[in-house]
């Protein structure tokens, strides 16, 4: 809370301030002598970007006093008109603070389309108290930046650092920034990824063709080990599979099947509800925690764990049903690739998404 009375603060300061004009220039108080350790490009632009602000008001303040503008200031205004227009990018101050807004996206477009002496990139910083972590992984305000591509997110965790907020609340913060890059690059791991998917991806497609013309045209003929291996990704035959209501085959444990689809469907609803309440307030978020039903769906990460309880019982139960004789049981192979099994198993999609 104090965070977002602090930012009331800020603004009303700012409104008193700078009169009617319609851009928050008191945004930065800034002592640029002060911070410390940033690049010195990030410092030159910094300032020529503070210092066309500056002017243009000075400028703008001048003409609406005079009711017009002469020549000259018309030439100063447009000459310095990218400083302003690249604060109006920023992330302004939102409505609904009482509600907890913490998001505020400013123009990603605006900003991309400046034209500018310098280049100039889209950054989010994060406020949180200096004291401790943000609750709930994260959550916390959020404000939209437009600042020279010369500072690096340091350099800008540094600039925005140096406001002392104090003077409006007595409060301390601490900072960070993420900046959207300016040009896409690709590690080697991306590229592996995109390479094991793509595999993937056309031997689904190869074998789901040949699937069908198998089926359609050489139904009876009987296939080798390499065909059958090469099926297995048909999505013709496991589609079919899965979609089936024909009864159930002899030795399946029917209960299974019920338990399967009610963990499934808690985890899909858990999913879908904590989607929707990604919104820029946090008011709507924390309303949510309150009725019971709704307590229970976010709780849907306990689900997860009769996958666990099924397989355990799936491998147990076609282990001791295959009536395993003394010297397989014995046998230290068996139960290191009973091991491998599982971990290859369980770890597919995580490897995935580490890379």
């Amino acid at each position: 809370m104090l965070l977002f009375c602090a930012l009331i603060l800020v603004s009303s300061s700012q409104a008193a301030e700078f009169g009617q004009f319609p851009f928050p220039i008191g945004f930065f108080p800034f002592d640029l002598s002060e911070i410390l350790n940033i690049t010195d490009q990030c410092l030159t632009d910094f300032n020529r970007f503070t210092t066309s602000l500056n002017t243009y008001v000075q400028t703008f303040t001048v003409c609406q006093q005079a009711g017009e503008c002469t020549k000259e200031q018309q030439t100063v205004l447009d000459e310095h008109i990218f400083a302003v227009k690249q604060i109006d990018a920023f992330g302004k101050i939102p409505a609904g603070l009482m509600e907890y807004t913490l998001t505020n996206t400013g123009s990603y477009a605006e900003c991309m389309d400046l034209v500018a002496p310098y280049k100039v990139h889209y950054c989010y910083i994060s406020a949180t108290m200096r004291a401790g972590a943000p609750p709930m992984g994260g959550i916390g305000p959020k404000l939209a930046v437009c600042m020279p591509a010369s500072c690096t997110e340091t350099d800008i965790t540094k600039i925005m650092e140096s406001i002392d907020i104090q003077q409006y609340v007595p409060v301390n913060l601490t900072a960070a920034t993420n900046c959207v890059p300016l040009k896409n690059t690709y590690p080697v791991n991306f590229w592996v990824f995109v390479c094991v998917m793509a595999f993937f991806a056309i031997w689904a497609i190869l074998a789901t063709i040949t699937d069908y013309i198998l089926d359609t045209y050489y139904k009876d003929k009987v296939h080798g080990t390499g065909m059958r291996v090469f099926l297995t990704y048909s999505i013709y035959s496991n589609g079919s599979e899965l979609m089936s209501v024909s009864p159930y085959k002899k030795g399946t444990i029917k209960s299974l099947a019920s338990i399967r689809f009610l963990s499934m469907t808690w985890v899909v609803a858990g999913h879908v509800l904590m989607d929707a309440t990604a919104s820029d307030s946090l008011g709507a978020l924390l309303e949510i925690f309150n009725p019971f039903l709704s307590t229970t769906i976010l709780n849907a990460f306990f689900s997860v764990d009769t996958f666990f309880l099924l397989s355990g019982v799936l491998v147990s139960y076609l282990f001791f049903k295959s009536k395993p004789t003394a010297a397989y049981v014995w046998n230290p192979m068996v139960w290191i690739m009973f091991y491998v099994h599982r971990y290859v198993r369980y770890e597919r999609i995580p490897i995935f998404k580490k890379c």
